[in-house]
């Protein structure tokens, strides 16, 4: 027998539950879950602490004032804070809470409310997707410092599919809009009061249900669309009706639990009904005690989306950019699950469904064919905690936790999420992590520990990891070594690796001297992209054949530069222009709020839009003397052709390095290495000729 213990953490609500298992089977009903209750039978806590003379209440008792008290409420928020400060007075309240509610579930355990007390307890805990490895190890080693035993952790969006797919499986089967053995996309947003979280899944029901998790969204970034935002524009809405005079005041008097009470129990519900909210009872006693006139309440949708519209945007960004990290179309999206108590605002369903679209168009054809395509949960606060103990029995999740902690690494660059996405066995982490010991960046220098990892990365084929171990011999006078290292590496394309090789044919190093084989690997180098190889190509070239003429790919010939790069173009991809082909709306629309005027003078070479629908706002743009780009949610950026220095591959992206930096290329195709070669060329050029 054991007992799974699921502790979810909320901003605003905590929710703890239990489940028996027996050989990894559910005693009892399969979905039946044991809560661990709260103030004689409530099924959930606030996550608040009320203080006074250093004696701490906790959820339902902490709301009850008290003189000379400090309340701490939305805490959870500050444990990422950029304040140090903060950040520590948020870690002891999380602890001092994390201690009473072990209390709380202790007490129930020996009383034998939760099942038999003496079985073995493992203990799963979320948190949002988008929090660090930091927080995240803080909260496992907080839970295992209040009592709980066996800890693992779990992100919210991970453990709401998991519920989801449980729960809801019988209603999407009555309604035909799953079937045994087919395979589903999935889009769940689960809404909570500090973060929204979104996973996408492929789910297969069946005998044994499969999910596999796509992605989890989002990753980093300064867009959360808590449910406390709207708080505070609802809090901003009510003090404006005060008089000028009293609004300061007012707005210190009133407390976020009554905005939140208004909220969730006048203005949602009522816009949902398509009423009009008339009135605030909070805010009318506090004028009528104060005698004065408040201004009148007219707060309809067209008035809630006016306040809220930047708001709003973020949502659609946000699943927008969930959408266009799955690698999936929104087309391909057959379901969405709505979860989390943010979850019930009317406008979340009419943007879902179409029926919105004038803060952005999703596109998601097949929701706005069938609204029936969008679940929402009954009840949504406790939809993590029942994922946290459905684990066992959620069916087979596929979820890559080690490509999750190394697309965190590249947003944040924490060593402890490289390190652990290594050792789960990503190929790309141990590539890296070797490139860290090799040159001693943010570890000590270890050559040989470099050279391991190397060869654990060449044992999955990583192609870098062969020149990286290449130069790890190099540099070591190793040359034999190094050459056969390179040669592999070049085999599969890695332009560096083609120069280095260039360079060992050249001199003889570790390989007879062979300067034929030396000007077809320098030729391949800068074919592949590095720039470096062209010098050492044309000095080579002309030693030995000084009669004769360059290949033509490699040096430009002086005709027209749009034949020349139509000429040279391999990129297959239907939203990459060249010349006249180039839509000069999506030019307007990439380059808005700049006009396309400013563009006077300049040729227009090639484009390509990376937007998910179509709508040429981001991409990049070549012209004669410039370099355009603009990625998703940033300012459109430019730089001038002869400021650039190289253009290559790295992780999978498409890099241009300049004298101050590096920039990522915003080119979500396919042709990524095509790509390099074609902008290298023509920017050489270009710049040659200017």
């Amino acid at each position: 027998m054991e007992r799974l213990i699921g502790i979810d953490f909320g901003t605003s609500t905590s929710v703890l539950r239990t489940k028996m298992y027996d050989n990894d089977k559910p005693v009892g009903e399969q979905l039946y879950v044991q809560p661990v209750v709260f103030n004689n039978g409530a099924s959930m806590v606030p996550t608040i602490l009320r203080c006074r003379d250093d004696i701490y209440t906790f959820g339902y008792e902490a709301e009850m004032p008290a003189r000379n008290s400090t309340v701490y409420s939305s805490f959870k928020l500050d444990l990422q804070s950029e304040d140090p400060e903060k950040k520590e007075k948020a870690k002891l309240l999380t602890m001092k809470f994390f201690q009473y509610l072990f209390e709380e579930y202790k007490h129930q355990e020996i009383t034998g409310f939760l099942g038999d007390p003496n079985v073995p307890n493992t203990t799963y805990i979320s948190y949002p997707v988008k929090w660090e490895s930091e927080t995240r190890d803080f909260m496992i080693e907080t839970a295992q410092e209040a009592g709980f035993e066996n800890i693992i952790g779990m992100d919210e969006a991970e453990a709401a599919i998991r519920a989801i797919t449980l729960q809801c499986s019988d209603v999407l089967h009555s309604e035909g809009l799953i079937f045994d053995g087919k395979t589903s996309n999935v889009l769940l947003i689960d809404m909570g009061a500090g973060t929204t979280d979104i996973v996408i899944c492929k789910y297969t029901p069946g005998k044994e249900n499969t999910n596999e998790i796509l992605t989890t969204w989002p990753k980093g970034g300064n867009i959360t669309f808590g449910g406390q935002e709207i708080d505070v524009v609802l809090k901003d809405y009510i003090v404006s009706k005060f008089p000028i005079e009293f609004q300061e005041n007012i707005r210190k008097k009133i407390t976020t639990d009554k905005i939140k009470a208004w909220k969730e129990n006048t203005v949602s519900p009522s816009l949902k009904n398509n009423l009009t909210v008339t009135e605030c009872g909070y805010a009318e006693n506090i004028a009528s005690y104060m005698d004065i006139m408040l201004d009148e309440f007219c707060l309809d949708k067209e008035e809630l989306e006016r306040i809220l519209g930047e708001y709003i945007i973020q949502f659609v960004q946000l699943i927008g950019g969930a959408i266009m990290d799955s690698g999936l179309s929104p087309e391909d999206i057959d379901l969405i699950v709505l979860t989390g108590g943010h979850s019930k605002w009317y406008f979340v369903e009419d943007i879902l469904s179409g029926k919105i679209d004038k803060f952005g168009d999703l596109n998601l054809t097949q929701i706005y064919d069938n609204p029936k395509r969008i679940l929402s949960v009954a009840l949504p606060q406790e939809t993590v905690a029942l994922g946290l103990v459905y684990s066992k029995i959620s069916g087979t999740l596929s979820f890559d936790k080690s490509e999750h902690l190394w697309k965190l690494y590249l947003e944040n660059g924490s060593l402890t999420d490289l390190k652990e996405a290594a050792d789960l066995g990503n190929i790309n982490a141990i590539n890296e992590l070797g490139f860290k010991y090799s040159l001693g960046v943010g570890v000590e220098k270890n050559t040989g520990k470099a050279k391991e990892l190397y060869m654990q990365a060449i044992e999955k084929e990583h192609p870098m990891a062969y020149y990286n171990l290449g130069c790890c011999y190099f540099d070591n006078n190793q040359y034999a070594e190094a050459f056969e290292y390179f040669k592999k590496a070049a085999e599969k394309e890695i332009p560096q690796a083609c120069n280095n090789l260039a360079v060992c044919y050249k001199y003889g190093l570790g390989v007879t001297k062979n300067e034929e084989q030396a000007l077809y690997y320098f030729k391949q180098a800068y074919e592949l992209g590095y720039k470096g190889a062209k010098d050492s190509y044309s000095s080579l070239f002309k030693k030995l054949h000084p009669t004769g003429a360059m290949d033509s790919d490699v040096v430009y010939n002086g005709n027209d530069i749009l034949e020349y790069a139509k000429q040279i173009n391999n990129i297959t991809d239907s939203s990459f222009y060249i010349g006249s082909s180039i839509p000069l709306q999506k030019i307007n629309n990439f380059l808005a709020p700049h006009l396309i005027t400013e563009l006077d003078g300049q040729r227009l070479i090639c484009y390509y839009d990376d937007t998910m629908f179509g709508g040429g706002k981001n991409g990049f743009l070549l012209t004669d003397r410039y370099f355009y780009w603009r990625p998703f949610l940033e300012n459109l950026k430019s730089m001038e052709l002869c400021e650039i220095d190289n253009v290559y591959m790295d992780n999978n992206n498409v890099k241009i390095a300049y004298k101050n930096g590096v920039f990522t290329v915003p080119f979500s195709s396919n042709n990524k290495q095509n790509l390099v070669g074609f902008l290298q060329r023509l920017i050489d050029c270009l710049v040659s000729r200017n």
